[in-house]
């Protein structure tokens, strides 16, 4: 026991212990829990310890076992002791605070990115109609009449018939025209023969009076007459006064016997022929033959032909050759009378 403590106090290689030191050592052992004694013996399990009086000293050697070191003042901190290992100066565990730390934020790189395209499907429309409110007025409506159709002749025929007989407008029934038509038309081939408009119109020639002369057989229903049959009606109607035909910027005179003078405007854009009484042929281009509207290119000057397209209203360039401005014009003849 005596060489127990004198480890504990005196460990190989160590300087030794202090008296509190010591008995902290053996404070462990000092509180074991164990049986005071044995039952069937009755002695003691354990002898008593020693206390920390009696190890003041050796009691073959009286001499103290441990030697009065000074004490040391501990830190403030509580050391951290093992009461079995032996160490020279306690241990102390210094807590370093804890940092929280964020963690290190990675920035991306920037990418400019274009917002995707959507495409709407194409989706046909109705225009939106704009209805305005319906207001009620107290005004009654006012009733418009409907436009009087233009009266006017369609047929040559008709047109001659009513200026032979003096008037402006057809008298005749419509259910009666188809057979009127085709009686006077039959009456007109056999009274008139190519040698009486050859005497009235001496610049026609025989070929030209043959086909006009075919023109008012008719015989096919849907062909439009010529303007010339009217040397044929002129010839067949001889108490018709006489007639200016007036086809645009251009009129012919047909004379006859009768003082009287009737003017007929042709409308071509509408198909129709009118009696009219107040047209001022003054400055209109007149021609003398409805079947040879110009003569020859080399019976005109440059200056007749620049003269006549201003009458006609025809564009003339300062540069104009004689030629080219009398096709122009002939064009321009042809296009109104046919």
């Amino acid at each position: 026991m005596t060489e127990f403590l004198r480890e504990l106090m005196y460990p190989s290689g160590a300087a030794g212990f202090s008296l509190d030191e010591l008995y902290g050592r053996l404070k462990p052992f000092m509180y074991v829990p164990v049986l005071q004694q044995d039952l069937s013996t009755k002695e003691p399990l354990y002898k008593e310890l020693p206390t920390k009086e009696s190890l003041t000293k050796d009691s073959s050697t009286k001499e103290p076992l441990y030697k009065e070191l000074p004490t040391k003042e501990l830190p403030t901190k509580e050391p951290v002791s093992n009461p079995i290992l032996p160490t020279k100066e306690p241990v102390h565990v210094v807590k370093e605070p804890v940092v929280k730390r964020e963690p290190p934020v990675v920035k991306e790189p920037s990418v400019k990115r274009e917002p995707p395209v959507v495409k709407e499907p194409s989706v046909k429309r109705e225009p939106v109609v704009k209805r305005e409110p319906s207001v009620e007025l107290s005004i009654p409506p006012i009733i418009v009449p409907p436009p009087t159709p233009q009266k006017g002749f369609t047929s040559i025929l008709w047109c001659a018939y009513t200026v032979a007989h003096g008037g402006t407008e057809l008298n005749i029934p419509l259910s009666l025209l188809a057979r009127e038509e085709r009686k006077i038309r039959e009456d007109c081939l056999n009274r008139v023969s190519p040698a009486m408009v050859k005497q009235r119109f001496g610049f026609l020639t025989l070929s030209q009076i043959q086909s006009l002369l075919q023109e008012i057989q008719k015989t096919n229903k849907l062909a439009v007459e010529s303007p010339a049959t009217w040397y044929i009606w002129a010839v067949y109607y001889a108490t018709m006064p006489t007639v200016q035909l007036v086809f645009g910027r251009t009129y012919i005179v047909i004379s006859s016997e009768s003082p009287t003078t009737v003017q007929i405007l042709y409308d071509k854009t509408r198909g129709i022929m009118r009696v009219v009484n107040d047209v001022n042929v003054s400055g209109l281009f007149q021609i003398t033959n409805l079947l040879k509207p110009l003569n020859g290119v080399g019976s005109y000057t440059l200056l007749d032909l620049k003269q006549m397209a201003i009458q006609l209203e025809l564009p003339v360039a300062t540069s104009a050759k004689k030629t080219a401005l009398y096709e122009t014009i002939g064009d321009y003849i042809r296009t109104v009378i046919t």
